[in-house]
C-alpha cells in the first residue's frame, strides 16, 4: 500500500520534473542540489523516499545518509528512511542509492530551518504621529523586541511596538524573537508622509532629438504619478506619461526644461523633479535665439573652410514640403559675419514649429542636417 502511494506521488510530479532523482519529503518532491524548509522549533518525524521520474518509481536506499546535526534516521523498507528531527539544526542531507541501471548514485538536499509563518502586522503608510505594530508567528518564545531602520523618521517602542513619526520618508522596521535557532529577526518595509521619490534614473544633459526615458521609483504607495514639464519652452518639448512613475522626454530645442512629478498616496501629495538641459552635442550648427522672433542666427562651425559651408539652407514649418525661405552658398558667403554666424530674417513668418535644412557636401556625397527653432 506505502509502495503504491509513493507511485501515485511520483506520477503527479513527473510531468513539471524531468527525469529528476531527488527526495520525496513528506510527499514533497526536491531535486537533489534543491533546498527544504522545515520551520525552526519544529520537532518531527520526516519520511525520505529516494524518486526518479524516469521510471516514476522509488529506488533503493542503500547506506551512506548524511544527516544534520542531532538528525537521528531509521529505515522503513527498501525505499524510505525515517528521520526525527532536531528542533534548531538544519544542514545537508545526503544519501546513496541504487539506480535503475544498478549504479550507485548520490542525491542531496539542503534543509533550512529559517522560521516560518513570522509576520509585522501593522500599517504599510503611516500618515498619523503615532502607528502600532504587532508581531505573529510560531515556534518563538517571550516578547519580540523592536527597532527601526531610521530614527530621524521614525522611532519604536521596542517593547510595546509602538512608533512615532519624527519626519517623512521609507524605513525599516524589525522584530526580533528567540527561536530554537537563536535569535531571529523579521523586518517589514514601511513609509511615512507624503510620497518620496528613493531612486530617479535621468540623464540631465541630453542631445537634441536623443529623447530618453525617465523612471521614478516611489515609496509610499502612491496611487496617482504624473509627470509634467514645468519651466523652458514646454511647446519645444515633447513629453508622454505612463501614469507609473515613468514617461518618455524629448526636445529638438536647446533648453533646460523641468520635469515635475506630482505623487499622492493617502497621506496627501507631493512634488519632486529634475532639471533636464538639452545642447547640439558637438553638431556643426548651433541657433539662437531659440525661440526666435525678427531672425534666426545660424552659428556655423569651422565657417573659414569653404568645404564645411553649407551648400544650400531650406527654412521649412513642420508638417509642410514646401520651403519658407531658401539661401544659396552665395548669399550665405555674402551674409556670414566674421565669427560665423549666419543671421536670418524671420520677421513676418507666422508663429510655429520650423526646421532649417542644411544641405553640405563631404567625400561621401550631399547630406541634410535638420535644426528645429521655434518662432514666437
Amino acid at each position: 500500500m506505502k509502495k503504491a502511494l509513493l507511485f501515485l506521488l511520483a506520477l503527479s510530479f513527473s510531468a513539471s520534473i524531468q527525469a529528476a532523482r531527488g527526495i520525496i519529503i513528506n510527499g514533497a518532491i526536491y531535486n537533489s542540489g534543491e533546498t527544504a524548509y522545515i520551520g525552526c522549533g519544529e520537532n518531527q518525524n520526516v519520511q525520505i523516499n529516494a524518486w526518479t521520474s524516469t521510471t516514476n518509481s522509488p529506488l533503493t536506499i542503500l547506506a551512506g545518509i548524511t544527516l544534520p546535526s542531532g538528525w537521528t534516521s531509521s529505515y522503513c523498507g527498501n525505499n524510505c528512511s525515517n528521520l526525527t528531527t532536531n528542533a534548531s539544526s538544519g544542514g545537508l542531507l545526503k544519501f546513496q542509492y541504487l539506480s535503475t541501471s544498478g549504479e550507485q548514485e548520490w542525491v542531496q538536499v539542503t534543509i533550512s530551518r529559517t522560521p516560518l509563518n513570522h509576520l509585522i502586522n501593522g500599517p504599510a503608510t503611516v500618515c498619523s504621529s503615532t502607528a502600532t505594530y504587532t508581531f505573529s508567528g510560531s515556534f518563538y518564545t517571550g516578547s519580540p523586541s523592536w527597532s527601526s531602520s531610521n530614527t530621524s523618521v521614525l522611532t519604536i517602542n521596542s517593547s510595546t511596538g509602538v512608533a512615532t513619526v519624527h519626519g517623512s520618508g521609507p524605513v525599516t522596521i524589525t522584530a526580533t524573537v528567540n527561536t530554537a535557532c537563536g535569535p531571529f529577526p523579521t523586518s517589514r518595509a514601511v513609509h511615512v508622509g507624503k510620497p518620496t521619490i528613493t531612486a530617479l534614473q535621468v540623464s540631465t544633459f541630453m542631445c537634441n532629438g536623443a529623447a530618453q526615458e525617465l523612471t521614478a521609483t516611489i515609496s509610499g504607495s502612491p496611487t496617482f504619478r504624473q509627470w509634467a514639464v514645468t519651466s523652458g519652452n514646454a511647446s519645444n518639448a515633447y513629453l508622454t506619461d505612463y501614469g507609473n512613475g515613468r514617461c518618455y522626454f524629448n526636445s529638438y530645442v536647446n533648453d533646460c526644461y523641468g520635469l515635475q512629478i506630482q505623487m499622492t498616496n493617502a497621506c496627501g501629495s507631493s512634488l519632486d523633479g529634475v532639471t533636464i538641459c538639452v545642447d547640439n552635442c558637438g553638431a556643426r550648427y548651433t541657433v539662437f535665439p531659440n525661440p526666435a522672433n525678427d531672425f534666426i542666427d545660424l552659428k556655423i562651425e569651422n565657417f573659414r573652410n569653404s568645404k564645411a559651408m553649407p551648400n544650400q539652407i531650406n527654412l521649412y514649418s513642420e508638417g509642410s514640403q514646401a520651403s519658407i525661405k531658401a539661401l544659396t552658398n552665395e548669399q550665405i558667403a555674402k551674409n556670414i559675419n566674421n565669427i560665423g554666424v549666419l543671421r536670418i530674417p524671420v520677421n513676418g513668418v507666422p508663429k510655429g514649429t520650423y526646421y532649417l535644412h542644411i544641405l553640405s557636401s563631404d567625400q561621401n556625397g550631399n547630406k541634410i542636417e535638420k535644426v528645429r527653432v521655434a518662432i514666437d
